[in-house]
């Protein structure tokens, strides 16, 4: 099918007045569209950068956690999940990025469609929990310090990330299971870089909404709690700070805080901008609606995996004193100074008198 036939057939409805041929197999084609080469090169060596530094940051913050013990407590286990997700979000969500961005059109099948969806869905919920976790840790420690060791252990935090991952994961398939019951009229033109089933669902026939429907009920149900955990705990945290006579450990509790704040925003912004953007049908709206869209798309998958590790590595004290005796520790095995000392030695026993 020419792309012209693809465009007329998404801009004259949504899919849902249309009779399907049940022998028909049809296909989603992403499409992108820069302004000028220019921009597109720009894209693309911006998303190839974000790629490398978010390996090259997660990996290092894992490895940090992993081989320092005194990283081995609840508050560096939540760094370690997060620092997990970034990998696999990178892995996954920008690979679709940058091979939708190397080419304008690119045509894919329904199951990679609803495969690049459903890592998608299940980074993003899983962020969700992993954030809603790291606040109840840290109300828990200013609010109730004397009882942290008891309530909070390193085997409950694994559990609970764990048990996060579940939830997830099951949400996650659930809808992609969802939408992958519904059917498309005819091959389907997608604005963007990657696929979201909620405009998949748009042009399917018969036209329903239990996609739309499923993404609505999961979603609430991870982040509304999250969201409320994460504002009691801070707010109880700010009355905590603000109460004379806290002690001398005020300035560290802010910091911490002010960190999570700082990845809470920047991650709900990106993906709110995101979830936004689809519901805007570029057939009926200006230009600037699908740059928003492949704008929106990019920065969420791009931003939280590279400034997470940046956050936590330049603001927490602990992790930068680790990450340099890491680096120490190492560094020697890579690039060894002793094998110069006996040639300098022999060198020197030659030219004695």
């Amino acid at each position: 099918m020419a792309f012209d036939d693809i465009v007329a057939v998404n801009c004259n409805g949504s899919g849902g007045d249309n009779v399907r041929d049940p022998n028909a197999t049809f296909s989603v084609y992403l499409y992108f569209k820069a302004d000028t080469d220019a921009s597109a090169v720009a894209m693309y060596v911006y998303c190839v950068s974000c790629f490398v530094l978010s390996l090259v940051l997660n990996c290092l913050l894992v490895a940090t956690v992993a081989l320092s013990p005194k990283l081995h407590s609840p508050m560096y286990i939540h760094f370690l999940y997060l620092s997990v997700l970034n990998l696999l979000a990178s892995v996954s969500g920008l690979v679709f990025v940058l091979s939708a961005s190397a080419g304008r059109m690119r045509r894919i099948g329904v199951a990679s469609c609803l495969a690049q969806s459903f890592f998608v869905y299940f980074t993003t919920f899983s962020e969700v929990l992993a954030l809603g976790l790291m606040a109840l840790d840290r109300y828990i420690a200013v609010c109730l310090p004397l009882r942290y060791p008891a309530l909070v252990t390193n085997h409950l935090t694994e559990k609970a990330a764990c048990g996060a991952l579940v939830v997830c994961l099951s949400s996650a398939l659930l809808v992609t299971l969802l939408s992958s019951r519904e059917n498309l009229c005819a091959d389907t033109l997608m604005g963007g870089v990657y696929c979201d089933v909620v405009a998949l669902s748009r042009f399917t026939c018969p036209r329903t909404k239990a996609t739309e429907i499923a993404v609505a009920v999961v979603s609430s149900a991870l982040l509304l709690p999250a969201i409320g955990c994460m504002a009691f705990s801070y707010v109880q945290i700010l009355r905590v700070l603000c109460a004379p006579g806290y002690g001398e450990s005020r300035s560290k509790a802010i910091r911490t805080c002010t960190t999570q704040v700082m990845v809470f925003l920047l991650f709900y912004c990106t993906w709110s901008l995101a979830g936004i953007a689809p519901f805007l049908d570029p057939c009926f709206d200006p230009p600037f609606v699908h740059n928003l869209q492949v704008t929106a798309q990019i920065l969420f998958v791009t931003l939280p995996p590279v400034l997470d590790p940046l956050v936590y590595g330049l603001r927490t004290k602990e992790v930068r004193v680790a990450v340099s005796r890491l680096i120490v520790r190492y560094g020697q095995y890579l690039f060894p100074q002793d094998r110069m000392l006996p040639r300098v030695a022999t060198v020197t026993l030659s030219n004695a008198p």
